[in-house]
This record gives structure tokens, C-alpha cells and sequence, in this order.
């Protein structure tokens, strides 16, 4: 049975014979390394998932990335505080802008002054309140796929590096010739039902540049804006299954440098929570095959 903490288990021991350091994203930009392997848990949902998947890493002596959401201005401490205790990495997992749901917002193109100044306070509170347990400098997305308002559009009028953030990985790493996988859809090939969590392809050189006015530019190459060469790399490697994917590190057919992105509510042992997973999972994905349908229409 795919999804669960025991197939997570095998896949990192399998991601282990890679002999590929494992880190977090502060370090990379460090320019600490040269190949590494980034295991990346936004915590939607379901703490005690993520826990579980903590534990399993610190037994592995292994270091992941956990991406935590403020919910109505709180955070998950204890488990934050437990989870940091075993030496794993803490980001915010920010969704500012599309909280400002009373104030109209753009997609990518432009965003209400007024949501701006409260998305960036908002911002800046829930910083304060999460740097309170770790000492966060790594910031990501929250995709809020149903919302027409993609979080990352803040940037056009902010710069997060004036808050002491380092990296904001859609943002600031080139993924020219680094593996990006994610659960997405409950599969890791799953782009056909991803709204947010993938490249976008922001043109050539030849055209003019679509972050020209942004505050924080997207490095050439990163999901933000991706090239050609990059897409066709992200392209080049398929995995649908869990299976597959170990099988792949077994065979020592991965590249030097992978980004997995895992949603731990997804991992789970209890039988019921994990059907009720997937038909919730297989639902959402025709819900976000038809917005991402939309959006192409518009």
C-alpha cells in the first residue's frame, strides 16, 4: 500500500544508498553542496503525520524541511517544538495574500494596495510569532489551490529578504538540472492535477522580462521562471508510484541534486484515514483539473 510511513521508510533507506547529503534549504543557498537531496513536508494538515515522518528521518539520521501554515494566526507549537528537537529544519508556510479574501486580488498581474499592506503585516506577525520556536529564514507557498490568488504575487510589491529570509525555493533556486518531485495529487507525477506546485515557463530572453517590476525577481531557471532546458530535465524523469520511485534510487537512476515534496496528512498507517485520503485526493484532482482548465480558457 502506497502513501503510508512504512513505504516512506523504505524510500528514504533507498534515497540513502544514493550516498547524497541530505539538508535543508538555508544550507543550500549556502552553497554548501553539490549534490544533495532536500526532503521538503508542507503540514497542511494532520500534525501528528508529520510527527511520525520526523521520527522516521531522526532514526535515519536524516535532516527534512518542515513547512508549517499559520492558522487564524497560531501555529502547531508543540509539535513544532518537538519536530525542530530532532534537528529538522522549520519554515513558514505562508499564504498571506490569498487570506486578504475581502480585498480584490490578482492572480500574477496586479494586487489591491490595500490587500498588499495587510498581506505583508500579516506576513510579518505570523514571522514574529513562528521565529518565537525556531529561527525561521526559509519562507514557501501555500498553494490555496481554489483560490484565485497566487501567494507569491506578494513579491511584486515586497522583499522578503528585507525580513531576514533566505530562500524561497520557487523563487530563489535554480531547478535547471535539479529533480522536483511532489505528492501533489497523490501520485508524483501528478502536474495534470497541480494548480500551483509546478514551473512556469516565463519566456525567452529575446522577450521582455514579466518580473521586471517585482520586488523579489525569480532567478533564471527556478519554477517562478523556468527555461526550456529546465522543463525538459523535470520532463525527463517519471515516477508514478512510490514503487517506482524507489526502484529508480535502488538503481541508482536519480540525479545528484532532488527536491521531494511530500504532504504528510497523505501518510498514514490507519486504514480509514487513508481511504478517506484518497477519495477526498481523487475528488479534488477533478475539482483542480477544471480550474486549471479555466484558467487556460480565460
Amino acid at each position: 500500500m502506497d502513501f503510508t510511513p512504512g513505504k516512506y521508510k523504505v524510500l528514504i533507506c533507498a534515497l540513502k544508498g544514493c550516498s547524497f547529503p541530505f539538508t535543508g534549504f538555508s544550507d543550500l543557498l549556502a552553497g554548501q553542496y553539490e549534490k544533495f537531496i532536500i526532503l521538503r513536508h508542507d503540514v497542511d494538515k494532520k500534525p501528528e503525520n508529520a510527527v511520525t515522518l520526523a521520527g522516521i528521518e531522526a532514526e535515519e539520521s536524516i535532516r527534512a524541511s518542515y513547512h508549517f501554515r499559520s492558522v487564524e494566526g497560531e501555529f502547531q507549537k508543540g509539535v513544532i517544538t518537538q519536530i525542530a528537537g530532532l534537528g529538522h529544519e522549520i519554515a513558514y508556510h505562508y499564504e498571506d495574500l490569498s487570506a486578504m479574501s475581502g480585498i480584490k486580488t490578482g492572480r500574477l498581474r496586479e494586487a489591491h494596495p490595500a490587500a498588499v499592506e495587510e498581506a505583508v503585516a500579516r506576513f510579518r506577525r505570523n514571522l514574529d510569532h513562528i521565529r518565537q520556536l525556531y529561527p525561521v529564514n526559509v519562507i514557501s507557498m501555500h498553494g490555496s489551490p481554489l483560490s484565485p490568488v497566487d501567494n507569491r504575487l506578494l513579491w511584486k510589491y515586497h522583499d522578503y529578504h528585507s525580513d531576514g529570509i533566505v530562500c524561497e525555493p520557487y523563487m530563489d533556486i535554480d531547478m535547471s538540472n535539479v529533480l522536483y518531485l511532489t505528492d501533489t495529487g497523490r501520485r508524483w507525477d501528478g502536474d495534470d492535477s497541480n494548480v500551483r506546485d509546478r514551473g512556469f515557463l516565463a519566456g525567452s530572453e529575446a522577450l521582455q522580462d514579466p518580473y521586471a517590476d517585482w520586488r523579489v525577481k525569480p532567478v533564471r531557471g527556478s519554477l517562478m521562471n523556468m527555461t526550456p532546458e529546465g522543463m525538459n530535465f523535470r520532463a525527463s524523469f517519471k515516477a508514478s508510484s512510490t514503487d517506482e520511485l524507489i526502484e529508480s534510487a535502488l538503481n541508482k537512476r536519480l540525479p545528484g541534486r532532488i527536491i521531494i515534496n511530500t504532504h504528510p496528512q497523505r501518510w498514514t498507517d490507519d486504514t480509514l484515514s487513508w481511504a478517506t485520503e484518497l477519495i477526498i485526493q481523487n475528488f479534488k484532482n477533478q475539482v483542480k483539473r477544471l480550474v486549471r482548465l479555466t484558467k487556460i480558457m480565460v
